[in-house]
């Protein structure tokens, strides 16, 4: 298990990554999302994108996000409790077919940018897409839900997945993979994919300056703080 007051240590020493533990160290990957978005960003257009060239000895079958709408395509969708859905035009206007999918923009999002990069697939679908294929999961979805947030209350009081939720979601999607592709397989997918999160804007802007839910109870340096224990990995879980 891992222990949520464990969450103030940044420096974390790597373990064997399997199905069982993966849940607890995504996020050590959080900075290599912006490593990795600059270069996509610095390096490609709507239309093409430029691989990038791995190791010889590197495999990443899969891309998996959590997070918020920077990075959701669609997991919002059919959640009629929150406003925070794009699912309806202009959004999606310059995506291929010129139609609303849920991402937060005209066209593709960060997710898709990654995936298209490494070469995986164009788009990276959404987990609660109700079109999903079993072979899509193969390599990967976005399981971040637009609204949420490193604090949970973000995500209560835009009544969207909370980083805990799509923890849960990630679990049902291990069970999922095993089912098609067996554990053995499994394993080798999680402990070689990309797992990114990308969460804070929210956090900031909707908790904290225009609720003002946490005001009475940190100015912006402890907020900040109180995001990053949740931002940060335990430094140890078994």
């Amino acid at each position: 298990m891992c222990g949520h007051n464990m969450f103030r240590q940044r420096q974390w020493s790597r373990v064997p990554v399997t199905t069982s533990n993966a849940i607890c160290i995504f996020l050590s990957y959080n900075n290599i999302f912006f490593l990795l978005f600059l270069c996509i960003v610095s390096n490609t257009t709507e239309t093409a994108a430029t691989t990038i060239k791995l190791p010889g000895n590197v495999s990443v079958p899969a891309v998996i996000i959590f997070g918020d709408s920077i990075v959701d395509t669609g997991n919002n969708n059919n959640n009629f409790k929150t406003f925070a859905r794009c699912n309806f035009l202009p959004y999606g206007k310059d995506l291929k077919g010129g139609m609303p999918t849920g991402r937060f923009s005209n066209g593709k999002v960060p997710s898709d940018f990654i995936v298209e990069a490494l070469g995986i697939k164009e788009l990276l679908p959404a987990y609660l897409d109700p079109t999903l294929q079993p072979e899509d999961l193969l390599t990967g979805v976005v399981i971040a839900a637009g609204g949420a947030g490193y604090d949970p209350l973000t995500a209560q009081l835009s009544r969207v997945a909370s980083l805990s939720d799509q923890l849960k979601q990630f679990q049902e999607y291990v069970e999922k993979l095993k089912g098609i592709a067996g554990e053995e397989r499994t394993n080798f997918i999680i402990a070689n994919s990309l797992i990114f999160v990308v969460a804070g804007s929210n956090d900031i802007s909707n908790t904290y300056f225009l609720s003002g839910a946490r005001k009475s109870e940190y100015d912006v340096p402890s907020y900040t703080d109180f995001m990053l224990n949740y931002a940060s990995p335990p430094p140890m879980c078994v």
